[in-house]
């Protein structure tokens, strides 16, 4: 028993070390199977998990607000100074919170913003932003960092809540309202459309307007994939 205690304080000691993967010694231990009824209601990962629980959202609510889909998938994460790389997580892009599921798939906890410094996902790469003193700076929230090179392409998905009665029923849908920027010189630029972007490289509109003719890109369906393609082929006119 002493052993495993000593074990069970080194660990919740590495919890603590800056931004590094939690190791477990190669130890042989006395009761295995002590250990592993630890980790099973505790998690290797138990600070994660002391976070307040999700409110669920009304049944009547069409469609989800969550990144991609309402399950969990696993991703990495940089919190509170040490990196997790395998973790179960969801995004909330209408309340703008990160949730972890407990080991024993009870509970969807809410991860504090505050401690998040970024997390991949859904091979995304994610930060949560503050507002700062730059021109331009963009509402808080989480931002997925689409592309990063002379110009830095940023998107905030974000959903809206819409809400009715018909037939003296409430009904309710979540609506998308994603938000790109493109950040350059210690500025932010918001980039709604297609015109926005020609106009922000309005010295090359002329040879972008046939790149994106030729390749087909679409910004009303794939906003993402056409506003990176964009700023890459800028760099490289510009190179």
């Amino acid at each position: 028993m002493k052993h495993i205690l000593t074990i069970l304080l080194f660990i919740l000691c590495c919890l603590h070390l800056p931004a590094q993967q939690l190791e477990l010694p190669h130890v042989k231990l006395t009761n295995e199977q002590q250990v592993d009824n630890y980790f099973e209601h505790v998690g290797l990962y138990s600070p994660l998990y002391s976070g307040k629980e999700q409110i669920k959202y009304a049944t009547h609510i069409k469609n989800d607000p969550y990144l991609k889909n309402p399950g969990y998938d696993e991703g990495s994460l940089l919190f509170d100074g040490v990196f997790y790389p395998k973790v179960y997580m969801r995004l909330d892009l209408y309340r703008n919170e990160l949730l972890v599921r407990t080991p024993d798939n009870r509970f969807n906890i809410i991860v504090p913003n505050e401690k998040v410094s970024y997390l991949t996902l859904h091979s995304y790469y994610i930060f949560y932003h503050y507002p700062d003193e730059k021109p331009g700076s963009p509402p808080e929230g989480y931002y997925l960092r689409l592309y990063e090179g002379k110009h830095t392409v940023l998107e905030r998905k974000n959903r809206g809540y819409l809400e009715s009665i018909r037939d003296m029923k409430l009904e309710g849908e979540f609506v998308n309202r994603d938000r790109y920027y493109i950040y350059k010189d210690g500025k932010y630029y918001p980039v709604k459309s297609k015109s926005a972007v020609l106009k922000f490289f309005d010295s090359h509109k002329r040879e972008l307007k046939q790149f994106i003719k030729q390749n087909r890109l679409n910004f009303r369906t794939d906003p993402d994939q056409a506003i990176v393609a964009v700023v890459k082929h800028y760099e490289k006119l510009t190179h």
